[in-house]
């Protein structure tokens, strides 16, 4: 099980990043976030393709193992990274900002497996169901509730994308169970609840899926719009170091760093403020060492006085997407992607 990390619930099991532990680019897997709806699966029975579909292909791991392999690089953020900071506060996992990780997954394309299954004329989806299965949270008071497997669908468009993978390996070792073993799906961009673990079943879908979690939860609802399925990341950042409560030293450098990553275009800018948003400057940005993963960035500040001082970082991606200081409320606290300040002292 994932050791440095910030539990959040232990049934099921949820817990954060420690952000002062990322170092690099990759989020090692003893760190990374973890998500879970339900208890942890203790069989997998394989992979079934199915659905709007001329061949239904049953898949065991080693089928897939001897598929061609393909390794990306993805960071994945869940949808409810940053809820503790919305207010109103939404119910849900009051997650910080550590939801969030960068890590090497290796696997097989899902594209040229849905080829080989033929899809039928009609199909506009593509449904991914784990293994994993239970009673919703919401609905765990109601007698009459039935058990549900964790189910997304994407549009078939967007599964049929080059670079939707099957994953089985995560930083060269294979999938730890708290991270969907032994095959789980990384959809780059998108939040991590496309990312559906201990993968069973990808059925094509001839009509929308209304599935709990596509419909119900999962969705931006904030009372003026119909609520709408969540898609692609919004443009965030964190700080890293200095981390919160650190104390310096007046007159002595030092270097503020982070990361920064949006799911619908490369970031083009980092700021950093050292007085609550009153003053930015412009962060040093490393250059994207690839189309799915964040970008690190620093800053260096010399406090010339004592006191408590509120550090804030925003990002802007190159669609203009600017992060803002206050994100829209929504309902499941989804997609808070606001400035969040790091208070340190200086003595």
């Amino acid at each position: 099980m994932a050791k440095d990390v910030n539990i959040r619930t232990l049934r099921p099991l949820n817990a954060e990043t420690q952000l002062h532990r990322q170092q690099g680019l990759l989020t090692s897997v003893e760190c990374f976030y973890v998500r879970n709806h339900f208890s942890i699966p203790e069989s997998w029975p394989g992979l079934v393709v199915d659905g709007a579909v001329e061949r239904r292909l049953e898949l065991g791991i080693n089928d897939i193992r001897r598929m061609p392999r393909q390794t990306l690089t993805v960071t994945l953020e869940c949808a409810g990274n940053g809820r503790a900071f919305q207010r109103p506060q939404a119910e849900g996992v009051q997650w910080g900002i550590g939801a969030v990780g960068t890590a090497e997954f290796t696997g097989t394309l899902l594209s040229p497996l849905l080829k080989r299954a033929r899809i039928k004329p009609g199909a506009i989806e593509v449904l991914f169901v784990g293994a994993d299965q239970g009673v919703p949270e919401r609905q765990s008071n109601d007698e009459e509730a039935e058990p549900i497997h964790f189910a997304r669908s994407l549009p078939l468009e967007d599964a049929l994308n080059a670079d939707v993978l099957l994953a089985y390996e995560m930083n060269g070792q294979p999938l730890w169970a708290e991270h969907g073993a032994p095959l789980r799906l990384i959809v780059p961009r998108r939040y991590a609840v496309a990312a559906v673990k201990w993968l069973v079943r990808v059925s094509v879908l001839a009509s929308r899926f209304h599935g709990y979690y596509q419909a119900t939860h999962y969705v931006f609802e904030d009372g003026t719009h119909e609520p709408e399925p969540l898609g692609r990341i919004a443009v965030r950042s964190i700080i890293t170091a200095p981390e919160v409560g650190a104390k310096l030293e007046k007159g002595q450098a030092c270097t503020i760093r982070g990361y920064s990553w949006s799911g619908i275009a490369p970031v083009t800018r980092v700021e950093v403020s050292t007085n609550g948003g009153r003053a930015w400057l412009r962060a040093e940005v490393s250059a994207a060492a690839s189309d799915y993963e964040w970008v690190e960035w620093q800053a260096t500040w010399t406090p010339t006085a004592a006191g408590t001082y509120r550090l804030m970082a925003r990002a802007t991606d190159a669609a203009h997407n600017r992060q803002p200081r206050q994100a829209r409320w929504n309902r499941l606290g989804y997609a808070n992607n606001s400035v969040v300040p790091i208070a340190i002292s200086v003595r």
